[in-house]
């Protein structure tokens, strides 16, 4: 993988270094009449500094390819040290021969800099990295041929065959969010595919875009099978998202790729898991197949994430994803709770009768256990610690509770995220004389054994559709304490756990101490 990545970079820095070198040649050629024509006579004596400076030009364009390069093999410092000796350079320079030669001293400058950076990338990456450079250059005639293949990316690659269950055509899940490592963002969207496709055949393709400092778009895929899932992960990199230039490499990947599978092995549908900005222009290539789509929805962005933008721009929003659910490739919608259908249909006009509401699910491992041991009153808390996720609110309940009270309690709080350092140095200072314990990430089957031995599962929430982890906890008898938002009361009642305002420490404090002083308050066979 290494050296075709690395194949990949010096097509790319050979076009651009062979194309701009082209450009400053034909610059160098035109400038005595151009420069007249386009700025007056006035700016003929500036073509003597234009040839001065044109090598700067073209060396600046090739470090601009080479620095990524090199800071990838991990000499960062190399670059720092390079720019700034050019720096000093062009500085001391620019002291001596602006005075004497006037604008062509600085343009020599100029060009001296660039060189001396450009010598250092090229000594780094020969001596230090090993890699050769007599070949990164100059194009070839292979290189015209490769490259657009590179741009937009394995077209026409085969995709992993595997049998079709009584002869039934495949489904193709295009999914906003995909578990990767230990980060399960979008493990529930895995959850619902794996539980379609022990009844359908699926496929699943995940794409997002990174930018980066590349100088050509190019496109990475790779495909495996993933927990009995094919899986294929695309990475669209592109230089700059202005100018709608991904969402045009986005469109370009999906008509073409998408098409060739679908010739290869017919599609049924395309189902969509999350509507973004990158799954969104999918229905334009199932419009020109005439594959139907359908959408499970589990964002909460339609009436939370939209909240932070601007009024116009909100309701500039807001009439796009009208405009998108009118799509008539769009047959079913499937949001995963009644609340989030409720505000795809008044806020977003999606019809009633196109609104189907699927609850998520849990994994098989979470199933009730036998009672928790005899000992401390144990709770846990399980999320990705990030907003809407509300720790605060938890700390502040446990603070207002009396310290006797939880003197017999233990707290698992499980996960990560951009909150969980803090959420740690916060019960430090603040909660010292409580048994809070942090193990970080778990996996499911770790999940559902602590949920099994703890008297009660925690969510303090501002907001959430239809949260996996209080179906989870339900599945394996455990109470829950959550907020009384969007999809939460339709999984918590007075049967199975407490449901308070969000934001109100005091009514979370006080619905704890029920728990705690009453433990078999809850029916956990139920």
């Amino acid at each position: 993988l290494k050296n075709e990545m690395l194949d990949k970079f010096k097509t790319v820095a050979r076009v651009n270094f062979t194309a701009v070198l082209g450009l400053a040649i034909l610059l160098a050629i035109t400038a005595h009449w151009l420069l007249p024509l386009l700025f007056g006579p006035v700016f003929s004596a500036s073509v003597t500094p234009l040839y001065l400076l044109l090598p700067g030009i073209i060396l600046s364009s090739a470090t601009k390819m080479l620095v990524p390069l090199v800071v990838h093999g991990g000499y960062q410092r190399v670059n720092l040290y390079s720019i700034s000796v050019a720096a000093i350079i062009t500085i001391v320079l620019d002291l001596l021969l602006i005075p004497v030669l006037g604008i062509e001293g600085a343009a020599i400058a100029t060009t001296i800099a660039y060189m001396v950076i450009m010598l250092a990338l090229l000594w780094t990456i020969r001596y230090k990295m090993g890699i050769p450079i007599h070949d990164i250059f100059l194009v070839r005639p292979s290189d015209i041929r490769n490259f657009s293949a590179l741009i937009t990316g394995p077209i026409g690659m085969k995709r992993i065959r595997t049998i079709s269950r009584n002869g039934k055509q495949r489904v193709l899940c295009v999914v906003g969010w995909w578990p990767t490592g230990s980060d399960v963002t979008g493990i529930f969207i895995k959850e619902h595919i794996q539980s379609i496709s022990r009844e359908q055949p699926v496929e699943v393709l995940y794409v997002k875009v990174v930018k980066g400092g590349m100088a050509w778009p190019s496109t990475m895929l790779s495909s495996a099978i993933e927990d009995g899932l094919l899986v294929h992960r695309v990475t669209i990199l592109t230089p700059l998202r202005r100018f709608e230039l991904a969402e045009r490499l986005i469109r370009r990947f999906y008509d073409r790729q998408i098409a060739e599978w679908h010739r290869e092995d017919p599609f049924s549908l395309i189902h969509i898991h999350v509507r973004t900005e990158v799954t969104s222009h999918v229905v334009n290539v199932a419009s020109k197949l005439d594959l139907p789509v359908v959408l499970t929805e589990h964002n909460s962005y339609y009436h939370l994430g939209i909240l932070a933008l601007p009024p116009a721009a909100r309701e500039q929003e807001r009439r796009s994803i009208r405009r998108w659910f009118k799509h008539p490739q769009i047959k079913v919608v499937m949001p995963v709770s009644r609340d989030l259908a409720r505000v795809l249909h008044e806020d977003y006009g999606v019809p009633n009768e196109k609104l189907v509401v699927v609850h998520n699910v849990a994994a098989d491992v979470f199933r009730s256990g036998p009672p928790p041991l005899a000992g401390p009153y144990r709770m846990m808390l399980a999320a990705v610690w990030r907003p809407p996720k509300d720790h605060d609110v938890f700390i502040r309940a446990l603070a207002m509770i009396e310290k006797v009270k939880l003197q017999n309690c233990r707290i698992d709080w499980v996960g990560y995220g951009m909150d969980y350092e803090m959420i740690q140095e916060r019960c430090a200072n603040e909660l010292p004389h409580v048994d809070i314990r942090f193990p970080g990430y778990m996996d499911k089957a770790d999940m559902a054994k602590t949920m099994q031995d703890c008297h009660l599962f925690v969510l303090p929430t501002h907001a959430d559709n239809l949260p996996c982890v209080v179906i989870e906890s339900l599945c394996c008898g455990t109470p829950v304490v959550s907020m009384n938002v969007n999809g939460v009361p339709e999984l918590v009642d007075k049967t199975n756990g407490m449901l308070v305002p969000p934001d109100d420490p005091r009514a979370l404090a006080d619905a704890l101490i029920a728990c705690i002083d009453q433990p078999s308050r809850f029916d956990r066979s139920m």
